[in-house]
Order: C-alpha cells, then structure tokens, then sequence
C-alpha cells in the first residue's frame, strides 16, 4: 500500500522565521520517513518565503493553490502556530489581510474532500472558548483526528473540542544545537534585538525603541544586532529597527536557516518579544530577556521557569541599569538559568513520532475515512 499523501499548512510562505521554520522540519522529517508531503504557502511570487534556498536545497514542494493541494492529499495537518489562539475578528484582518480568507477555502475544501485532519505543535493562550476566531480554526477543529499541542494548558481545550491529542514541548526545540556552543573569546559583546512592532504598540511601549537606541549610544563597547526575523522572503525592508543607528549598530536579515542558527548562535545576548527565535538561541546557549510579548510568550515563559526574563513596564529602569552597565551584564549572563534544553530538544521530538504515526494510520482512501468521522458537509 503506497503513503498517505500530506497537505501542510500554516502560517507558511509570508516570511515568518518561527513558522516556515516549523514547515521545514515537518516536511523534512515526513520526507526522511517516505512520506510524500506538499506544503501550503500563502506567499506569491518573489516574496514566497518557501521559494528561498532551505526549501529549494532540500527539494520540499510548495503550492498556493488550494484546490490543487486538497485534490492531491489524503489528509490534511496543521503544523505549528497559533491554531488555538482567538483573535478579535477585526484586528486579524487588518494585521494579516486576506490570510483569514484562504484559510477558510483550504479548510472547507478539505472538509468538502473528505480529508482527515489533525495538528501538529499548536498553541492557545491558556483559554478554553471553543468559539475560536477567526472561524477556519473551528472549522479546522471540528472533527479533527489529533492535535499536539505545546503548553500543558492547552490540553483543557483540547479536552472541551473532543480532541485526542497530547502535550509535547514545543516543535522549534529541535532547531536548537544539542552540542555544546564554543563562545568568543574576544572582541565587543553582542546583543541581539528581535522586537515585534505590534507587540509595541498593543501594548502601549513604543518608547521601548527609542530607549534602545539611547542605549546604543551609551554603551559604544557593545554591538546591538537589530534582526528581521518576520520578512524572509525577497526585497523586505528592516521593518521596525531600520532606523536604531550608529557605529556599533548592525542590521540582520533572517533568509536562510543555516546561516541564521549561526549568528544567533554568535550572540552573547538576546532581547525579544518573540516565541521562536529566542527558542533557538537557548538551544545554542545564548542567554534571552523578554519584554512587551504576548500572552502566548508568556505562557511559554511560565511553562519553562523564566517568567522573571520578562521585562515590561515598571522594570525598565531594572534593564536599562543592566544593560549599561557592564559589571551587571556580566553578573546577570554569568548566571543566567538555562532549562534544560537537551531535555525539551528530546520530548519535543514527540510531536514529530505522533505526526508519523497519524499520518500512517491514514487509508489511502481516506476520502471515505474522512467522511465516517465528519459526516456532516461544510456548509
């Protein structure tokens, strides 16, 4: 009996570095198990994101043609992101206009098509409102075989839905370095700036970027690294940092996965309000402060033991006073408390067995499958 044919999707192709990372080691890993997979991009032309050399070197398929992808799989998974996340209906569209759209059309087409579904590494913001928003999640959800999800608190969910699935930490864990991380020896610290506008501005901390750049100013022995992490594809622009300047200031933008684990890995420190790129610099050892990040951060932070990382308002006197001043920088990385990331690079490979064994216990027939467990029509 030939495999089961997978249709991946998520937030895929727009140039996010977390998401399109989690695409590559889920089709790479189905890819090394024989598994043929075609992944879903909402990216178009020269800025599709999974048209860049990680994707292309490692011959992984890619279409933005719902139909085609639906007519061509057996069964249909969610590999990573925010599926269990509500968001106001109004505010998604504006952020991520026309997204919403094709994923409704995707999931009603694989519905229609009769495809088993399941999800793979998911999150919430630690709620239990099956009434998720915008609509394609609970769509998606409705009727679905299994779902991982990444945070304990999930499960909850999961549970309310009628869902089997399982807790595993999250799925970017594998990207980080098992072996040890050889540091500089010499040469002036360099502190990374991975901050989400957005995040920013919901949040009511747009003076956050003007403080950093004073603190570039004020500390001239350090190299602030400002990062584009969310703009992969062709032609992006800096995005929030291409402003913060001087001759200690650096711009870098994410475009290949190789490269990019390297230089977070040359980091001596990290300042985010990210999930993902901080997940990777822990796994190469380089010590991360959060601040202004969203609910599902810091979630993540609660579940790993460094909630006390996170520094937002009324503790910006406290990093400021840490970051300029090189005694405490020094004190503070020297004992930075570390998870145990060999562990969670382990257990988050339970996301990757789970999504083998699904996909296996998929007929090649599973139209008919898919209609015995979704029996009612998308309307």
């Amino acid at each position: 009996m030939s495999q089961p044919r997978v249709a991946l999707a998520g937030f895929y192709g727009l140039g996010n570095y977390g998401d399109d990372l989690m695409a590559h080691i889920c089709a790479v890993h189905l890819a090394e198990h024989g598994i043929p997979c075609t992944l879903f991009s909402l990216g178009e032309g020269d800025r599709d994101s999974l048209a860049t050399p990680e994707f292309l070197r490692a011959g992984l398929r890619s279409t933005n043609d719902a139909r085609a992808l639906v007519q061509g799989a057996d069964i249909l998974v969610w590999g990573g992101g925010g599926l269990l996340v509500s968001w106001k209906e109004r505010v998604y569209r504006r952020r991520f206009p026309g997204v919403a759209e094709k994923f409704d059309r995707l999931v009603r087409l694989a519905r229609d098509q009769g495809l088993v579904r399941c999800a793979i590494s998911v999150g919430g913001n630690d709620g239990t409102d099956t009434a998720l928003s915008p609509d394609y999640k609970r769509l998606f959800l409705d009727g679905a075989r299994y779902v991982s999800v990444r945070n304990p608190s999930d499960l909850g969910l999961l549970r309310a839905l009628g869902i089997d699935g399982d807790c595993f930490p999250d799925l970017v864990w594998r990207a980080g370095n098992r072996e040890p991380v050889r540091r500089r020896s010499a040469g002036p610290m360099r502190l990374g700036l991975d901050i989400y506008f957005s995040n920013l501005g919901d949040q009511k901390a747009l003076h956050f970027g003007l403080l950093h750049q004073a603190l570039a100013w004020k500390c001239p022995d350090v190299t602030f690294v400002c990062l584009n992490s969310t703009r992969r594809a062709a032609g992006s622009s800096m995005g929030f940092h291409r402003w913060i300047r001087g001759k200690n200031v650096e711009h870098y933008q994410f475009h290949d996965f190789d490269r990019d684990a390297s230089m977070l890995a040359g980091l001596d420190l990290l300042v985010s309000s990210r999930l993902h790129v901080p997940m990777v610099c822990l796994g190469h050892g380089v010590p991360v402060v959060w601040t202004f990040c969203e609910q599902k951060t810091r979630l993540f932070l609660q579940t790993i033991g460094l909630s006390e990382m996170n520094y937002g308002h009324g503790r910006m006197a406290e990093f400021v006073r840490m970051i300029s001043t090189p005694e405490q920088l020094a004190s503070f990385l020297a004992r930075y408390p570390f998870p145990d990331t060999e562990s969670l690079f382990r257990a988050s490979g339970g996301h990757l067995q789970k999504l083998v064994e699904v996909v296996r216990s998929t007929r090649t027939d599973s139209a008919s499958a898919g209609r015995d467990l979704d029996p009612q029509p998308a309307s």
